[in-house]
């Protein structure tokens, strides 16, 4: 596994996303237009930086010895495509325009994508 280091800059990013959040959640009045673009870039900072070190360990603990790299790279793209997910999905509840096929069509995106970056690197 790598050094504490990334995952404590990590910490040290969500803690005051996930306050910010929270500022504007209670705060904010959600008819101005820059609020709510800042709450979604709020959720997406917030949960890519809360997601990195989940799938870390989660890479470490079920990736063979020979495929774990230990980079956290590949780590925060994959927390930042579902980070990308949720963030998109409540814009589009937002905007009233999530359903269940706007939800598989965006899913299967970023899977496509999340397919061509591995292919891509391998």
């Amino acid at each position: 596994m790598t050094s504490g280091r990334p995952f404590l800059i990590l910490l040290a990013l969500a803690l005051p996303s996930w306050g910010g959040l929270a500022y504007i959640f209670y705060y904010a009045e959600p008819e101005v237009a820059a609020n709510r673009f800042l709450f979604l870039a709020l959720l997406f900072f917030s949960l890519a930086f809360s997601l990195t070190p989940l799938f870390h360990f989660l890479e470490y603990r079920l990736a063979n010895p020979e495929s774990y790299r230990g980079d956290i790279f590949r780590s925060a793209r994959r927390s930042g495509l579902l980070a990308l997910f949720f963030a998109l999905s409540a814009w589009m509840k937002m905007s009233q325009a999530l359903s269940w096929t706007n939800a598989f069509l965006l899913v299967a995106a970023l899977m496509l994508a999340e397919i061509f970056m591995v292919i891509r690197r391998a």
